[in-house]
């Protein structure tokens, strides 16, 4: 535990899994939601004290782990220096150009990762077969929770694109690689002082599977260099990667849907379900988004 006294602390806003406090502005305690084990995140801090050498990009590395504390289990990690994409304004051509070459850098490093290595850290690789379970389980989850409150045609529009996706999955070639998981801007840090990437956080859902998964949420942050990165992710002969991003890309609103619904919060799932129909309408408008036109 770092030993120094702690005379600034302040609760960050809360994940969907997690709860942060930052003390001194130099240390981050993770807490599980109620309701949630720790099981995840000693998963999570084994996870990290194995990518932290062999990524180029900075990581959360974990000073102690604590399952049993007044708070319940409890990961303690130095606070890594900038601040998360999302809290800041659109990045200027050249900083998304700084930002395309460190993104490129990151998603060739974890696909070399050895995957026996991952094997034994629990971070199991999934191959297509095993990668479509995952998705039957987010479309079981919304069959349970969420189907009985969404309106008729969005449901049917929804099962379309899952139809469609499991389709396009059966005619996938690829290796599977390890994935961040949530690769978004939430978890990007940026030095607006240096003008470059300063770490990757949040590796909870880290996992191995689908290359194209890590794309999902890159498209508005790096559109000038977003075909580059899915044609260097691409393995030879994966006629079906381009179409599997758009799914991954249209269905990000689910995912806040579900937990509107399951935390009974009326007004934001409203608005996921809103943000849900318009992803599953919205046609291909930009470069960054005719991803199969311009591989």
């Amino acid at each position: 535990m770092p030993h120094e006294p702690f005379e600034r602390m302040r609760w960050r806003e809360e994940g969907w899994t997690n709860r942060v406090l930052v003390a001194n502005d130099r240390w981050v305690f993770r807490f599980p939601r109620e309701g949630r084990r720790g099981a995840a995140l000693e998963r999570e801090a084994r996870v990290l004290r194995f990518l932290a050498p062999r990524l180029s990009a900075p990581v959360p590395e974990p000073v102690a782990l604590r399952m049993r504390t007044r708070h319940g289990p409890m990961m303690v990690y130095r606070k890594l220096p900038g601040r998360p994409l999302s809290d800041l304004g659109p990045l200027r051509t050249r900083d998304r150009a700084t930002l395309g070459r460190f993104l490129s850098c990151l998603l060739d490093e974890l696909s070399g990762l050895a995957t026996p290595s991952l094997r034994r850290l629990d971070v199991w690789p999934n191959g297509a077969r095993a990668w479509a379970r995952s998705v039957h389980d987010l479309e079981r989850r919304y069959a349970r929770s969420a189907e009985r409150t969404t309106p008729a045609r969005l449901h049917a529009r929804l099962m379309e694109r899952f139809d469609a996706y499991y389709a396009d999955l059966r005619d996938a070639r690829f290796r599977p690689v390890a994935t961040h998981g949530d690769l978004s801007a939430d978890h990007l840090l940026w030095s607006e002082e240096l003008a470059r990437p300063t770490g990757v956080i949040d590796w909870e859902d880290v996992c191995v599977g689908d290359p194209a998964f890590d794309l999902t949420a890159l498209a508005p942050l790096v559109p000038e260099t977003f075909a580059a990165l899915c044609l260097r992710r691409k393995g030879s002969g994966d006629r079906t990667f381009e179409r599997r991003v758009d799914f991954y890309r249209r269905v990000v609103p689910l995912h806040g849907l579900l937990l509107a619904v399951e935390t009974r919060g009326r007004s934001a799932r409203k608005r996921y379900q809103r943000a849900l129909s318009e992803s599953l309408e919205k046609l291909p408008a930009d470069p960054a988004e005719r991803t199969e036109a311009s591989l």
